[in-house]
């Protein structure tokens, strides 16, 4: 998947050992070293076209999905297999840059020519249509029926509450899947059944799988990560560039720029064809974080908060997600001091089936490098 690492790592170290009206030069570059890694754990993908279906008379899988197309260009496809026997999901690529797109644990990754046709026109009954060879050289082709046309009706948020962290994944335009969508593993075809939940016939009678136009997803990933900073600035003034350091010596380079009030600290990740961004306050003082942001051509998911965070001090604010504008989730973010660094508490007030987990985020700093800690 295209997409973008996007747990939050939010931590100023400018109150370590120091009182807030005097900054030591030591704590600035610090500073530096944390907010730089803020918006690395984004993760963003956006979509042209997704489509899901659910597979349920197979030994094997569970689920198939595709991902086609990003951004304002024509990107790369991947299909997914979901697997009922854990850590047995494979997922095949084709296009250029479809490796490079998946994050580090995306399972076993598989490229292969994949055939996408959809028609320009998604109306009541249109197939979309995907064929590829799996792993062992049999066919896999996917005939997804659209059960109505694709429109306003069909967007929204899907509910995932079974997923580690958070996953958020919103359609812009949507359908259901239709009577003969059906899924050709080797030699045998696994039909969608009646999404008999939901099916209010005869006006409307889904099946289990949906599509969607305009497809984003959006993470907050448990993790643990660490980074070296053997380049970092004297502080975050504008004009400042470094670089990180990560697990097996992978360099990331940064800037910091400033418009205005706002400065920004951003990186680019080339594989993917993102923008990464940390928008803090210019004022005098301790860090004030006024949002994080991932940009994949015109389109942009940002983390706002109210008001600004500022961690200097155990503290309380609300933050909201956003994609192209469209509220995803929101809810606060609490500040506590642990040795050497902070943690923030993540609590949800939407979407409805997020309310009950809450991510906690343990950051320190040290002249290491920085390490965070994501857990649920």
């Amino acid at each position: 998947m295209k997409t973008i690492r996007l747990v939050l790592l939010l931590a100023s170290v400018a109150s370590l050992g120091a009182p807030q009206e005097a900054t030591p030069a030591g704590t600035d570059r610090q500073d530096a070293a944390v907010v730089s890694t803020l918006p690395m754990m984004l993760d963003y993908g956006y979509f042209s076209h997704y489509l899901s279906q659910t597979i349920s008379d197979d030994d094997r899988y569970s689920r198939i999905e595709a991902y086609i197309g990003g951004g304002d260009m024509e990107g790369p496809t991947r299909v997914v297999l979901t697997s009922k026997a854990p850590g047995k999901s494979v997922c095949y690529v084709s296009g250029r840059g479809a490796r490079d797109a998946l994050e580090p644990d995306a399972g076993p990754v598989i490229e292969t020519p994949i055939q996408v046709t959809i028609p320009e026109a998604l109306t009541q009954n249109t197939p979309i249509e995907i064929a590829l060879r799996d792993q062992t050289g049999q066919p896999l082709r996917w005939r997804f029926v659209c059960a109505y046309g694709s429109s306003p009706q069909g967007s929204g948020l899907a509910p995932l509450p079974g997923i580690g962290g958070l996953t958020l994944q919103y359609r812009n335009l949507g359908t259901v899947a239709g009577s003969g969508s059906v899924v050709e593993l080797g030699n045998r075809l696994s039909y969608a059944e009646m999404w008999r939940e939901i099916s209010s016939p005869p006006y409307f009678v889904p099946y289990r799988g949906y599509y969607g136009e305009g497809f984003h997803v959006a993470r907050l990933l448990l993790q643990d990560r660490k980074w070296q900073a053997p380049e970092a600035p004297q502080n975050l003034a504008a004009g400042s560039h470094w670089e990180l350091v990560g697990a097996g010596g992978a360099r990331q380079a940064f800037t910091v720029s400033q418009t205005g009030e706002l400065k920004a600290v951003s990186t680019a990740i080339e594989a993917r064809r993102e923008t990464l961004t940390a928008l803090l306050e210019s004022s005098s003082g301790p860090v004030r974080i006024r949002s994080l942001e991932a940009a994949q051509c015109s389109h942009r998911m940002v983390v706002a908060f109210h008001p600004a965070l500022v961690l200097a001090a155990a503290s309380s604010v609300e933050f909201q997600v956003e994609a192209d504008k469209k509220k995803l989730a929101q809810g606060t973010v609490e500040v506590a001091k642990i040795d050497g660094g902070y943690e923030l508490s993540w609590r949800f007030k939407s979407p409805d089936w997020a309310k009950t987990r809450v991510l906690h985020q343990a950051v320190r700093a040290s002249a290491e490098g920085v390490a965070l800690r994501v857990t649920q």
